[in-house]
């Protein structure tokens, strides 16, 4: 089972995405700025708590890279695939 990676995964293109990924079996780790206030992400994690774990991540703020990926390399958490659906909009 591959582990994927997905940034903005809280609506559009990453909340899809992530709906077709947990179907085909895949493990996901899906972020997004205010995990808190994702409930259609929030309720794919409660019907596939053992494929979806959902992390904060605002890709405009270093210090929440940082946090979110020192997270995975303190569990030692390999990534198999990454799709970055945010972004940065000057």
């Amino acid at each position: 089972m591959k582990i994927i990676l997905a940034t903005g995964a809280s609506r559009g293109i990453g909340l899809e995405w992530t709906r077709q990924c947990l179907g085909r079996g895949h493990r996901l780790i899906a972020t997004c700025r205010n995990p808190e206030s994702a409930s259609e992400l929030a309720a794919l994690r409660d019907a596939h708590p053992d494929q979806l774990e959902v992390l904060p991540l605002d890709v405009e703020d270093e210090s929440s890279v940082n946090a979110t990926f020192g997270q995975l390399d303190q569990r030692n958490q390999a990534v198999d695939l990454l799709f970055n659906n945010a972004g940065i909009m000057d």
